[in-house]
């Protein structure tokens, strides 16, 4: 797939970028903002970033899609465990982690290019 046909399948161009990735960070924020609600809003946000990432990944193959995907659904997983008492809970940290990890994957596809290759 050349770049061109790529950026065509990238669910993170367009409104779907908007859908499926800001709407879930503004209720990452607004989690932040009202903790009680922090759980039922940070799971399904993470879950949805994390699926939408892997299904980019295997649509257009984007480069830090790979590592996005299973971070955020790691920390969706994460969440869940603290809500049960498992795991300490410490939103910030967590956020410093996955948002971290985030940009430095960015920052990969600058030094890698956007797509992968197919072969």
């Amino acid at each position: 797939m050349d770049g061109e046909s790529c950026r065509e399948n990238d669910l993170a161009v367009g409104w779907t970028h908007w859908l499926l990735w800001r709407a879930p960070l503004a209720l990452i924020v607004a989690g932040l903002v009202w903790p009680r609600l922090l759980v039922v809003l940070w799971i399904p946000s993470f879950t949805v970033m994390g699926l939408a990432c892997l299904y980019n990944a295997a649509r257009c193959r984007r480069t830090h899609c790979y590592v996005t995907g299973p971070l955020y659904l790691l920390a969706a997983a994460y969440v869940a465990l603290a809500a049960l008492g498992v795991v300490p809970r410490v939103p910030g940290v967590l956020l410093l982690v996955v948002f971290g990890a985030a940009l430095a994957s960015q920052g990969l596809e600058s030094r890698v290019g956007r797509y992968r290759d197919a072969a």
